[in-house]
């Protein structure tokens, strides 16, 4: 069932007082309601984009992510995930991407932080919907925007661009021309200046570059890096230099350097580029460990990773083969974290 905006603006209501999670307990998602179709702006760089759906008119690709879309949020309501949607403001082509804000409440920010991120294309900037920010704006105390590095032509484009462990403090970045250093380091301060104020803690930024198999460079992060609750999915090779490679390693699992640490499952190139790391965690209403991901990344996963990944977490994965050629994106790229 295809939902109306009526649907969706009585269901976009975000709770008063939270519980204080270092992990969502709900997500947000914005419906395609006015359209989905293939960004031609963002083709320089997006490896994932399939241009023979270029063929096909908005109105046909929308009907088809639709589809899809109704099947993903029907699948997530039936595990226990706790859902809000939202409208689709405005009819740019990846509107159902969260890339372009990020919302953070834990113990870290006990009061919560909206962050509004600084976009690469024109196209993508249009994705903003002024509505959603309002509503935001009434729940979380503190906001980070970031939207004049484009002015200077950087971007940092959030869900894509940022893997956060909050629970020990870290937020890593795969610099590129969608995750520019300067507006990276300048959230980093302005975190840790609403950290001061609450727990004290520092938030460590950590950044790298990564390239694939052909030197491209990779332009999101989460194509190549997912936070779990016990573990790390990153494909280190490509992270072309061995120093740094060693040291982002031991960034995300060494016992000396958190407080959680996890243990590592190395994937592959082939893994990355069937979308295994655009995976997000998440509790369902019973606080059953749960990685959301496409049906895509699940059967591309190395048989050894594929059993660890179900032996230890409640997975929940949808069809999302035509938005995922479409858009570029998967499971994580459509879900913003709503605590």
């Amino acid at each position: 069932m295809i939902v109306s905006d009526a649907d969706i603006a009585q269901n976009s209501t975000v709770e008063e007082e939270p519980k204080l999670n270092f992990y969502p307990n709900r997500l947000g998602a914005i419906y395609p309601s006015k359209g989905c179709y293939i960004d031609h702006d963002t083709l320089e760089d997006n490896m994932f984009v399939d241009i023979e759906f270029s063929h096909l008119s908005k109105e046909e690709t929308t009907q088809m992510v639709q589809g899809e879309f109704d099947k993903f949020v029907s699948q997530l309501k039936k595990n226990g995930i706790q859902i809000e949607m939202f409208e689709q403001e405005t009819d740019a082509p990846d509107s159902v991407c969260t890339d372009w804000f990020m919302t953070v409440r834990n113990e870290l920010f006990p009061k919560g932080v909206l962050i509004l991120g600084a976009m690469k294309n024109k196209q993508r900037r249009r994705e903003r919907s002024q509505k959603l920010i309002d509503t935001l704006e009434g729940y979380y105390e503190h906001i980070i925007d970031l939207k004049f590095y484009e002015e200077q032509n950087l971007a940092l484009e959030l869900q894509g661009s940022l893997v956060c462990d909050w629970k020990n403090a870290k937020i890593y970045c795969s610099l590129s021309t969608r995750s520019d250093i300067a507006p990276f380091e300048y959230l980093i301060e302005e975190l840790n200046k609403i950290s001061q104020l609450n727990t004290g803690k520092e938030i460590k930024g950590i950044s790298f570059t990564s390239h694939d198999w052909d030197d491209n460079q990779i332009y999101h992060t989460d194509i190549m890096l997912a936070i779990l609750d016990k573990h790390i999915l990153i494909c280190s090779d490509m992270i072309k230099d061995e120093d740094k490679r060693q040291v982002i390693l031991e960034e995300l699992s060494s016992p000396e350097l958190n407080d959680n640490p996890r243990e590592i499952i190395t994937i592959s190139e082939e893994e990355c580029l069937n979308m295994c790391a655009n995976v997000i965690f998440c509790k369902d209403k019973n606080d059953n460990s749960c990685v959301i991901m496409s049906e895509r990344a699940m059967i591309n996963y190395h048989r050894e990773n594929r059993r660890e990944i179900k032996r230890n977490y409640k997975v929940i994965k949808a069809d999302l083969r035509v938005l995922e050629k479409i858009s570029g994106a998967s499971a994580k790229s459509l879900l913003a974290a709503i605590n």
